[in-house]
């Protein structure tokens, strides 16, 4: 386990001598934990005493899941959503000029697919600009966002639509 030490100068008291003035504190970096220590020593006492300085055992997060883990729940919601739609999910998630978006069905549809593990997705207006730039004339923009739980196992689901094709789909034409 790799452990970064990073002194810090500062104003305070120092704990072994009690001298008001410059001190120095202490941080350590054990993993993404960041831990300060708990007491503060002033220079001439920092290098006249032997320094001891005990790690208490860090209680440690799970480890996230790799982008890899990641990758293969964005691909297989994709080709899900391909699926539902009658269509095909692109290569490399529409990153090609000619296959733009990460679903379509040629004539009808060409969405966006999202997951995510967190609470929320913020959606902006030129991310949905973008959905609706790459349709053909024939084809109505969605965007597809699956919330997932730590394992990547999809818990609630949401497709958008501009308001004119919600209204189609509730007038039944």
């Amino acid at each position: 386990m790799r452990v970064r030490l990073s002194p810090e100068a500062k104003d305070g008291a120092c704990f072994l001598c009690g001298k008001q003035g410059a001190v120095l504190s202490f941080f350590f970096q054990v993993g993404e934990a960041l831990v300060a220590a708990s007491h503060d020593v002033c220079f001439p006492c920092f290098t006249n005493h032997q320094m001891v300085i005990e790690l208490e055992e860090l209680e440690t997060t799970p480890r996230k899941r790799t982008p890899k883990v990641n990758k293969k729940a964005s691909m297989r919601q994709e080709s899900k959503l391909a699926q539902a739609i009658g269509g095909i999910r692109h290569k490399g998630s529409g990153s090609l000029p000619w296959a733009k978006g990460d679903v379509r069905k040629k004539g009808e549809l060409r969405g966006e697919a999202k997951t995510t593990r967190a609470q929320g997705y913020r959606i902006t207006r030129a991310e949905l600009d973008k959905i609706r730039a790459e349709c053909d004339c024939d084809e109505a923009p969605f965007m597809a966002i699956w919330f997932c739980d730590e394992n990547w196992k999809p818990e609630d689901k949401w497709v958008l639509v501009p308001e004119v094709i919600w209204r189609r789909l509730r007038d039944g034409g």
